[in-house]
């Protein structure tokens, strides 16, 4: 996609985080405007194994039909590709105090009159969600909810704008079908869990990245650091290997630019 060959590359590595042995899988929210495919670039990763694509949701739902798929690990990565669609609901809230359990410390076991005790299960399970939304949806006075939960600073932040150049190069590729490409993005999976080993001196590399992105946000950085540090694992498999070198710290350096604090992440006056 036009302008956007980082992000969909750090997009491509996404369905590899839900093969690692020791790491939950990737949480990611995309946050730009309207027109700026994010939607597109979430749908093109439906296709992979143990991802479950859906338009619209609820927490029974989500309980219903998806958590014991989660148990059976057929499932560990939930897209939502615009999650403006299940904030329209009354209880959307519900929805996200459940996504901020499940992809978090985990989902255990749940006694409301909704839930039957036939389907409880012991231990916890996790889950990743990646999902989109626009900056107008997520400023909303109504959405307080979402931003004041630990749901968001869980998530890995893509945001991003097009420039005035940008925008001319889109609409003429629009004009030719260019614009996007609509194929889907296969991933060479494996068949199950790895591990892939990492020296932790590798994360070196990205200390700078992570404390300008951290400062930006005030935020510690250690949920940055394990977001980033599923990147590196997720580049190994992908270019083949069960090991991480420094091309992969290198690939993942070139992501800096979408996951810096955009302007729109600032709280309008």
């Amino acid at each position: 996609m036009i302008g956007l060959e980082a992000l969909e590359d750090m997009t491509r590595l996404i369905p590899y985080t839900a093969f690692l042995d020791d790491e939950t899988p990737m949480s990611v929210l995309y946050i730009a405007p309207p027109e700026h495919g994010k939607s597109e670039l979430i749908k093109k990763i439906g296709g992979n194994p143990r991802m479950y694509q859906v338009t619209d949701i609820t927490k029974w739902g989500t309980e219903d039909k998806i958590t014991p798929k989660i148990r059976g690990k057929s499932v560990r990565i939930i897209l939502i590709p615009d999650l403006c669609e299940p904030l329209q609901r009354r209880n959307w809230p519900q929805l996200v105090t459940y996504f901020n359990s499940l992809t978090s410390e985990g989902h255990g076991k749940t006694h409301t009159f909704a839930t039957k005790d036939t389907e409880q299960h012991e231990g916890l399970v996790h889950a990743g969600l990646v999902t989109s939304i626009t900056p107008a949806e997520f400023w909303r006075k109504k959405r307080y909810e979402l931003r004041s939960t630990g749901f968001i600073n869980r998530m890995l932040k893509a945001t991003y704008i097009y420039t005035e150049d940008m925008k001319k190069t889109v609409r003429a590729a629009t004009k030719g079908g260019d614009y996007i490409d609509y194929g889907p993005i296969i991933c060479n999976l494996p068949s199950d869990d790895v591990h892939v080993t990492l020296d932790p001196g590798l994360l070196d590399g990205l200390y700078d990245m992570i404390e300008t992105i951290a400062t930006e946000y005030n935020e510690v950085g250690a949920r940055l650091t394990k977001n980033l540090r599923k990147l590196v694992k997720a580049s190994a498999i992908d270019k083949g290997r069960l090991i991480v070198t420094n091309e992969d710290i290198e690939r993942i350096k070139t992501y800096d630019p979408f996951l810096r604090k955009h302007v729109y992440l600032v709280k309008p006056p």
